[in-house]
């Protein structure tokens, strides 16, 4: 699924993103991936924040912040 309102930059990097999910969905049936790029948190948005990605790239989410405070977002 992808949001009908969002802009890609890298279009390169996100076609090589969605490929390497889909590979490793098919390696690891169950699995959901979120593709995500952000400079800081938003006031707006929910965040997650997850572990250090493990040997194949991957991020686990460990908590889920809704509409963070200043201190999160670095301001």
């Amino acid at each position: 699924m992808a949001p009908s309102d969002h802009f890609v930059e890298d279009e390169p990097g996100y076609a090589s993103s969605l490929q390497n999910a889909v590979e490793l969905v098919a390696s690891r049936p169950g699995l959901l991936i979120v593709l995500a790029s952000s400079r800081h948190p938003s006031p707006d948005y929910g965040w997650m924040l997850g572990a250090p990605p493990g040997e194949d790239g991957v991020s686990s989410v460990t908590s889920f912040v809704e509409k963070p405070e200043p201190e999160l977002r670095g301001g």
